[in-house]
């Protein structure tokens, strides 16, 4: 009596595993019939290329969906291939960029769990997926992993871990050292591994991006444009809908405007290529993953500075960042705080911003830029205000001095010669990007992951040298000439940094405030300014 129900449980194992195999060797189809999700033409290739080739390197624009399909390839991994002979390895820059693909494999998973209730496929994935980016099997063995380089190496978080089929992915891998590439590819070498690079190519001097050298074949290398997205063309075999947030030509044209079509940005963001021939950037995005990887707890007995970029009447915005005194933390794998290190650091926040209010008023009833910043700095109990005094701005100083506040008032003018260097820059403006460019890569700077406009901004900051040699971050004026908009919130952020005792003091209280057709000249307008920013 008990043959027929192990026979019939054999035909069922065994009609499972040619199931698995065809799976196994369409990862496309799986991600229809399994998770019930189409992908559309770039994202097909991709995972063919994963099948197929023992190393894969994608270049793509920006919201295309290449996390969403590096997670697909991951659930797809586990399931088609034996759990005891199975370890996917994952890594990206920053946890929070680490975190992407996670909360894209949980969703994977849940997806999955939910489709074996309502009866839909007859397994669900297995094991089940951590908190701190662990994929387990039911005996508590790890069947995948991801880990940030920034929290520890590469080398010591996989160390070991060799397995009979090793997927081994590397998201927004442009911001990977040559030595984090070294050590993905080191634990990938079994006939049966793969290995997978997903990345904006926003910085054409990246290790990834010496991927594309000709004489490297050892790599499958492509390209994905924002053109080639569905919201832009259309796919016979992929629905577009709503809830999707792919990339179209709203973004085209935005990119377009502000940066022009042969920025570096607008190349790597919306075509997904390298710029090979661009001008050179000021910050790598390794320099922005480790700005928001880093974790600095400010001092409770340390009062905060203020840095502000002020605009009039035009389209730009007043923008006002805060700086806090603190240590530098060391965090677990999904970036939350650890304990101190000892080394000082930097927590930078924005705090206000806003356009088209007067510089100055003496009506409480009209809020006005000098007002408003003189409250937020009360709010907040700032020891220090620093506010940019070229053009506009010495109205704004005037005018809060007017107020007598209690708090120490400093002007900043970007002409002002090099305070540290010994002749490597034009002016204090390229000296301090500078230095906090090498502040991020101390690991001492602690910036908002959600600040996009921050980022875009210090993203797109180039400089040159002069016929002396010396480094100078690109004018304002160079900037607009090409589409781009005022770096407001850039300048602000590095208002706060800039080091209080190497400013000069405002002017005193009871000062006559000052708002005149002069007050409206640009820094890059070619007048020299006097102790307190007045034309000359």
């Amino acid at each position: 009596m008990s043959i027929i129900p192990v026979a019939e449980g054999f035909a069922s194992e065994v009609a499972r595993r040619i199931k698995q195999d065809r799976y196994k060797d369409d990862p496309v189809l799986w991600s229809r019939e399994y998770l019930g999700i189409n992908l559309w033409s770039k994202q097909r290739e991709i995972l063919y290329s994963i099948r197929d080739n023992r190393n894969t390197a994608v270049a793509a624009g920006h919201g295309v969906g290449k996390s969403f399909v590096a997670a697909i390839a991951v659930a797809w991994w586990v399931d088609t291939h034996p759990v005891e002979k199975t370890f996917v390895a994952t890594t990206a820059p920053s946890s929070s960029q680490l975190g992407i693909i996670w909360d894209n494999l949980r969703r994977m998973y849940n997806l999955a769990e939910q489709r074996y209730k309502d009866g839909l496929v007859d397994h669900k994935l297995p094991g089940y997926i951590t908190g701190d980016h662990k994929w387990k099997a039911d005996d508590g063995s790890l069947i995948g992993e991801g880990r940030a380089p920034r929290v520890e190496t590469i080398d010591a978080a996989f160390q070991g871990r060799h397995a009979d089929y090793l997927l081994a992915v590397g998201d927004e891998a442009v911001g990977l050292s040559q030595g984090h590439l070294d050590a993905l590819g080191n634990i990938a070498t079994g006939p049966a591994n793969r290995q997978v690079l997903f990345a904006n190519p926003t910085n054409p001097g990246s290790a990834m991006a010496g991927l594309w050298d000709d004489r490297i074949t050892l790599w499958t290398r492509m390209h994905i444009s924002v053109f080639d997205s569905p919201a832009i063309k259309p796919d016979p075999e992929f629905t577009l809908t709503p809830d999707m947030s792919l990339s179209g030509m709203d973004y085209v044209d935005q990119m377009r405007e502000q940066w022009g079509e042969d920025h570096p940005i607008y190349i790597a963001r919306v075509t997904g290529q390298w710029a090979f021939d661009a001008a050179n950037l000021v910050f790598s995005p390794e320099n922005l993953a480790a700005a928001q990887d880093t974790v600095v707890v400010p001092d409770d007995d340390v009062f905060p500075e203020h840095g502000w970029d002020i605009s009039g009447d035009g389209p730009d915005f007043t923008v006002g960042y805060e700086l806090r005194r603190g240590q530098v933390w060391t965090i677990d794998n999904v970036g939350k705080p650890l304990k101190p290190t000892g080394k000082p650091g930097y927590h930078i926040r924005r705090i206000g911003k806003w356009n088209k209010k007067p510089l100055v008023t003496m009506d409480p009833n009209k809020p006005s830029t000098a007002s408003k910043i003189h409250e937020l700095a009360i709010e907040r109990a700032a020891k220090a205000v620093k506010v940019d005094s070229d053009g506009i701005g010495i109205s704004v100083i005037n005018g809060i001095a007017s107020i007598e506040p209690f708090y120490e008032l400093y002007e900043y003018r970007g002409g002002m010669n090099p305070l540290f260097s010994d002749g490597s820059y034009v002016n204090s403006r390229a000296e301090m990007y500078f230095l906090l460019r090498d502040d991020m890569v101390l690991g001492r700077i602690d910036l908002d992951p959600k600040d996009e406009k921050l980022f875009t901004e210090l993203s797109g900051i180039q400089y040159d040298e002069d016929n002396k040699g010396r480094l100078k971050i690109e004018s304002k004026k160079e900037m607009k000439s090409r589409g781009m908009k005022s770096p407001d919130h850039a300048d602000a952020c590095m208002y706060a940094r800039f080091p209080l005792e190497v400013l000069d003091v405002g002017p005193p209280a009871g000062t006559e405030v000052i708002v005149d057709p002069w007050d409206y000249a640009d820094e890059e307008d070619g007048f020299e300014w006097g102790s307190l920013g007045h034309p000359m």
